[in-house]
């Protein structure tokens, strides 16, 4: 692990120091976690092979991946749900909508190494929290990347938001969370006119291309003003890949695209300024 820790130090911010300490007194998990998160992602995404996406978005469109190591993940709750799964209608029945892996580690990487002013809150923002699964893996990178930060997670369902509570508890990041229950447009309204920026935010609710469009357009400023990130589930096909076609040409900015995860259509992708 000697090559990983100096190219963590050379290259990763400083909250890569807090992976680095449990790396020294915890042994094999976090090495190991840090390794898929470093190598995993790159090498996945030239070996896993084309797949034909012109059916309807169902659990049969996956590009989720069962047969690894479950301390991969960063969090042991994630690890936990997925004992034993090996395919995604039985992935369904424990997580629910949630991208799964590896798109847990893509988005928790995403979220860990984005730069971040220890002058201010860091703010992330979540629609559609659905179980909580992502919402684990968004709020376990803010703790590591230790600095003061909130993820704002909002869903329209009652239900969603209390089995999402009791799954962050159980993760042990409840105090890195506030749920909010509300249409996400809505709330996203009013989140804009208390808060002059967004550091990161994942939009996974309503995968429709009226949604993501309007979604975008409110989040937009805020994001561009800290030169965050935005990032989406469910790319490759359907609403989610149209309105990503109508952001390319209407709004400057870069993103990149990552088909080989995710599912129900797979995909994901990530946009910043």
């Amino acid at each position: 692990m000697g090559t990983i820790k100096e190219f963590i130090k050379k290259h990763l911010p400083e909250s890569a120091v807090g992976i680095l300490r449990r790396m020294n007194s915890g042994g094999e998990f976090w090495d190991s976690r840090v390794t898929s998160l470093l190598c995993y992602p790159l090498n996945m995404f030239r070996s896993l092979p084309h797949r034909d996406y012109r059916s309807s978005g169902t659990i049969s469109e996956n590009n989720r991946i069962f047969d690894y190591r479950r301390q991969l993940l960063p969090n042991h709750v994630l690890a936990e749900q997925e004992n034993g799964i090996s395919d995604a209608a039985a992935a369904a029945g424990k997580t629910g909508l949630s991208i799964g892996y590896p798109a847990w580690n893509l988005l928790y990487y995403s979220l860990f190494c984005s730069p971040s002013d220890k002058t201010r809150e860091f703010i992330a923002v979540e629609t559609g929290t659905n179980l909580g699964y992502s919402t684990i893996a968004m709020a376990q990178a803010l703790k590591d990347m230790n600095v003061r930060a909130c993820l704002h997670t909002v869903d329209v369902d009652g239900n969603n938001i209390e089995a999402a509570k009791k799954n962050v508890e159980k993760a042990g990041l409840s105090k890195y969370v506030k749920f909010h229950r509300s249409d996400a447009i809505l709330f996203l309204k009013e989140f804009v006119k208390e808060n002059e920026y967004m550091d990161f935010v994942f939009i996974d609710d309503k995968h429709e291309y009226s949604q993501i469009k309007k979604e975008f357009s409110i989040i937009y400023p805020r994001v561009l003003a800290c030169a965050g990130k935005v990032y989406f589930d469910n790319t490759s096909r359907g609403g989610v890949c149209h309105a990503l076609r109508f952001i390319r040409k209407a709004y400057p900015g870069n993103m990149i695209e990552f088909n080989n995860c995710s599912w129900g259509p797979p995909g994901n992708a990530i946009w910043q300024p």
